[in-house]
């Protein structure tokens, strides 16, 4: 994937509906895959809030529109399932942010695809696991995943390599470890 020029970072900020006034704009993660940005807005009422706006990589993800269905019918299914558990989706799960468009990617004028999240600010994201106390509550929260048949009711476009199968399977046997 080529490198990502600040104007194209600059264009896809303006054509998200964020809040505030953008004081930074940084790189994030140690990710391969997406090119994926830290953004902090002053809000007046609320103080800082931290977004995630990504670059999906078109050669990884061949049909990012697709990708992105895939995801708004995942969010709301789990959006659902936590509203019924008594549970606060906007802490619970991802929530995109639109486009000024009201979509949920942006597309630059270099025909890349862009997207944004709100970043909860209480839990880091592991690339790791420290030990095996956090591995057992991530599976817990798996757990949802359980009934998947109700997401894949809901229309997901669905294509797995052997790889991903593989690595599926893998994971299913450590956690029954």
């Amino acid at each position: 994937m080529e490198r990502v020029a600040n104007r194209q970072v600059e264009e896809a900020i303006q054509n998200f509906k964020f809040e505030g006034t953008l004081i930074d704009t940084r790189p994030y993660g140690s990710g391969h895959i997406n090119d994926t940005y830290l953004l902090t807005f002053e809000i007046a009422s609320m103080g800082r809030m931290k977004v995630i706006l990504q670059r999906m990589n078109k050669q990884i993800f061949t049909k990012p529109e697709e990708l992105m269905e895939n995801i708004i019918g995942v969010t709301s299914y789990l959006r659902e399932k936590i509203i019924e558990n008594g549970g606060d989706p906007d802490r619970e799960t991802l929530n995109l942010i639109p486009t000024v468009g009201e979509k949920p990617y942006y597309i630059d004028s270099k025909g890349d695809y862009w997207r944004s999240i709100s970043l909860l600010q209480t839990q880091p994201a592991m690339t790791r696991w420290r030990n095996r106390k956090i591995f057992t509550r991530a599976r817990l929260h798996l757990a949802i995943f359980r009934d998947f048949s109700q997401i894949i009711r809901r229309g997901l476009y669905m294509k797995l390599s052997r790889a991903s199968m593989t690595r599926r399977l893998d994971f299913r046997l450590s956690v029954r470890q």
